[in-house]
């Protein structure tokens, strides 16, 4: 079993090396590996918000071991820090599950993390790694499994499946949503989530304002007209890791927007840039995770993770 387990990290390494993920000022944006969204994995990523909503999320050990869990909730629009980071550690026994609510914030055995709960107002997204039983070292065992749920207010809810790794298969450099299943779509929540790992084998995952995916985005409409947008970057901050569609179809929160048209219905994508550069200080992702959110402002509400081409 080591030899094989030290064989599979060593695969794992070789793509990471040889798959075009960084990107310098003026040349392509890069590739990235497809999120896994129906089955297990060993690293999950939700998205909650607390603003004027309730959050949580689920995470299921599907396995018939013990487990051990690095859980990490990043705030985007924290006053305290950028993309603030709060952290702990969590056990679960054999198919066991847990949920975690944002405003009561426990750990499976029911004690206090050392943070009871987040900030109303705010929003960001949390990272789940299954670890060795020792320290922060990442164990690529796809055990782990979850939900996550956010009621606005006004009665809608997003529930969605989190997104995980799938280490070998295809990478994309391009994502598309439909927005045109929902009859009485008003608002939207197109949510982008760029990262990258602390170390090679998919290590601690790393977020911040200073971490970014440019896209090219392009809507489609429902006569197959092809209209172009300004780019987008996704990154962890304010105004960075939530944004809306256009000027029909803003965003649920801060009325931002990435296209300035009127489609109401249609698909967007989002291509890799002709020139991705990001500036100085910025690192590009080597992973990224986009979730879109529709609701009618009122009763109606849904959530999926973005289409990623092959």
């Amino acid at each position: 079993m080591k030899f094989l387990r030290e064989n599979f990290v060593l695969v794992l390494f070789l793509i990471l090396l040889f798959s075009p993920l960084q990107a310098i000022s003026g040349s392509p944006g890069p590739s990235y590996l497809n999120p896994e969204t129906d089955n297990g994995s060993f690293q999950l990523f939700y998205y909650w918000d607390l603003r004027n909503r309730d959050s949580s999320f689920q995470v299921y050990n599907n396995s018939t071991s013990a487990i051990r869990v690095h859980v990490q909730i990043f705030t985007a629009n924290s006053t305290v820090a950028p993309c603030e980071e709060v952290d702990f550690i969590d056990q679960f026994t054999s198919f066991d599950t847990h949920i975690y609510n944002l405003r009561n914030l426990t750990t499976n055995s029911g004690t206090s993390p050392g943070l009871t709960s987040l900030a109303g107002g705010t929003f960001g997204f949390a990272a789940v790694t299954l670890i060795s039983d020792t320290g922060f070292d990442t164990v690529t065992n796809p055990v782990l499994q979850g939900s996550f749920r956010i009621v606005d207010d006004t009665g809608y809810e997003y529930r969605a499946h989190p997104a995980g790794i799938r280490p070998i298969g295809f990478t994309t450099d391009s994502y598309s949503f439909n927005f045109d299943s929902l009859g009485s779509t008003s608002f939207s929540d197109v949510i982008g989530i760029p990262l990258i790992w602390s170390a090679p084998t998919f290590g601690t995952p790393i977020a911040g304002p200073n971490i970014f995916a440019k896209f090219d985005p392009f809507i489609v409409d429902e006569n197959e007209n092809d209209l172009s947008c300004s780019s987008a970057t996704f990154t962890c901050s304010a105004s960075g890791l939530n944004l809306g569609i256009n000027d029909t179809i803003r965003n649920t929160k801060d009325n931002s927007r990435i296209c300035n048209n009127t489609i109401s219905k249609g698909i967007m994508r989002f291509e890799r840039p002709t020139f991705s550069g990001g500036g100085p200080g910025l690192t590009q992702a080597e992973f990224f995770v986009g979730f879109i959110g529709l609701n009618d402002g009122g009763k109606i509400g849904s959530m999926d993770s973005f289409i990623a081409a092959p």
